[in-house]
């Protein structure tokens, strides 16, 4: 929940929800303020992994052991985004439209 936006859009998983885990759609959930610095990599597999942590299905949610598991695997990654062209950049910073 985040509170110092309006109303329809404090619940953040149901303004991100939409938005599948391609790596052209998760680049434009990031924070602008990150400036780039964040794993694409890591970035689509920490929200597949989230998506799947909000399942409607309790059963099918993964268990916080398996969670942590894929959270550490990503320790490593160190392609930033911010190599990328300021082009692509200014792209993925888009502010996602939320319906009202």
């Amino acid at each position: 929940m985040d509170k110092s936006h309006p109303k329809s859009e404090q619940n953040l998983v149901d303004w991100v929800a939409p938005y599948p885990t391609t790596t052209r759609r998760v680049r434009m959930i990031i924070d602008p303020r990150l400036e780039g610095q964040f794993s694409v990599k890591g970035s689509r597999a920490v929200a597949t992994l989230a998506s799947q942590c909000v399942n409607p299905k309790p059963k099918a949610r993964p268990s916080m052991h398996v969670v942590v598991d894929v959270l550490e695997g990503l320790e490593h990654l160190r392609d930033m985004a911010g190599s990328l062209p300021p082009a692509q950049l200014t792209r993925a910073y888009r502010t996602p439209r939320v319906s009202r």
